[in-house]
């Protein structure tokens, strides 16, 4: 399982998608064999991420009922097991969605469980990318104040770890927010540092 979670990780587009087919599917058969033995919560990771993969590949074939239930199965797997990181990484994934499907309160539910359970395994590299989702919720419902709040808090966030792709991330999302402010000087500022 480790070797093909890993190859689904680095293989390119059109290689990874089937890693994941068999990941699940030799996930499933160990699940089944292993039955009530502990080394199950191990097969029931496993086929947690393979459930959030295969999600990401429906989502990106655009059939996003369908990647909603694949993240929701995830989720619902991880809590099963108490892996928190997982159930953490499996709340983003869902709320990423309602996001798409424009469903902000539904999506701000569950990126604010996902940063509560992010801020408790201490991941916060995963925080500062949830706190950018949280920020997009906000602006979207035009609530600026909120929107600026979290984006600035990712930034600081990212900064600290030095996640370079967090802080541009955060620092275009400053920009946008500041653009439609007529802050030019801001957003220019926060424009060139995305950029860094």
């Amino acid at each position: 399982c480790k070797a093909l979670s890993a190859l689904t990780e680095i293989a390119p587009d059109g290689e990874w998608e089937a890693f994941n087919e068999q990941l699940s599917d030799l996930t499933d058969q160990n699940i089944k064999k292993y039955g009530s033995d502990p080394i199950v919560k191990i097969f029931k990771k496993y086929k947690a991420l393979s459930l959030i993969n295969s999600g990401i590949i429906l989502k990106m074939q655009g059939k996003i009922d369908e990647a909603l239930l694949s993240f929701k199965n995830s989720l619902k797997i991880q809590e099963e097991i108490g892996n928190k990181e997982g159930i953490a990484y499996a709340q983003g994934a869902v709320g990423v969605i309602y996001q798409d499907m424009g469903k902000n309160q539904e999506a701000l539910s569950y990126h604010l469980k996902a940063a509560h359970t992010q801020k408790q395994v201490n991941d916060l590299r995963g925080l500062g990318y949830t706190l950018i989702y949280i920020g997009q919720v906000y602006n979207d419902e035009g609530n600026i104040s909120k929107a600026l709040e979290y984006y600035s808090e990712s930034l600081e966030i990212n900064e600290k770890i030095d996640n370079k792709q967090g802080i541009a991330f955060a620092t275009n999302d400053l920009g946008v927010v500041y653009m439609l402010q007529n802050q030019l000087n801001d957003a220019l500022e926060a424009y060139l540092k995305s950029y860094k």
